[in-house]
């Protein structure tokens, strides 16, 4: 069968199962994987539309399930979640609806555990040189914290670990303007021991 029409029948599938998350999660989560093998835009795309309809409050391991369960099936496509990011990260910098509801409502309220895997695409996101894009994460990010939240010190050396995993099978390295926006961003850390964190990360790059 043809791409294409592979392609039209997996979009014909998701319309028809879009609204059905609580019978049918594990079949919209695997037409949107294999979607993933053809187009990851329009996978991505059906992807923020579960994001945005099925509007959660992102603190259960149950509310989490569309974030973790939909990037698990992309991401059985490939060898390990830093490629997996390698592939969809360059999708996701041109969603802004979809990358402003990953960091800065979802990552913000895990313990890094179901969606650590948004620290490996916002690596990929550091060698780019496209500071703005950068300064736009962290601004959601750390906008959106509250008390009890993954800290954006935390969030920073995760990225900054998952970077070096990457730079240990790639050739990559941030720019130079990427690091002066981030140290420049201390100043909107307010917590001593986080603004710390997220120096010491940045300085490891």
């Amino acid at each position: 069968m043809e791409k294409d029409l592979i392609l039209q029948n997996l979009c014909d599938a998701f319309e028809v199962l879009k609204d059905s998350w609580d019978s049918k999660s594990d079949a919209i989560c695997k037409c949107i994987g294999e979607t993933s093998k053809y187009d990851m835009s329009t996978a991505l795309d059906m992807w923020l539309y579960l994001l945005q309809s099925l509007k959660r409050e992102w603190k259960s391991d149950n509310d989490k399930e569309m974030v973790w369960k939909v990037w698990f099936r992309i991401d059985d496509s490939y060898d390990s979640s830093s490629e997996t990011a390698y592939y969809i990260y360059p999708v996701l910098i041109r969603k802004r609806d979809l990358y402003s509801i990953l960091y800065g409502e979802i990552l913000v309220k895990d313990d890094y555990g179901q969606t650590s895997f948004l620290t490996y695409c916002f690596a990929w996101m550091l060698k780019e040189k496209n500071p703005n894009l950068i300064i736009d994460i962290l601004r959601l990010y750390n906008n959106n914290l509250h008390n009890g939240d993954f800290p954006i010190g935390t969030f920073m050396r995760k990225s900054v670990e998952a970077f070096n995993d990457i730079k240990r099978h790639y050739e990559i390295k941030v720019p130079d303007d990427n690091k002066e926006v981030m140290m420049s961003f201390l100043e909107n850390i307010k917590d001593r021991k986080e603004r710390a964190e997220f120096m010491v990360a940045i300085l490891s790059l």
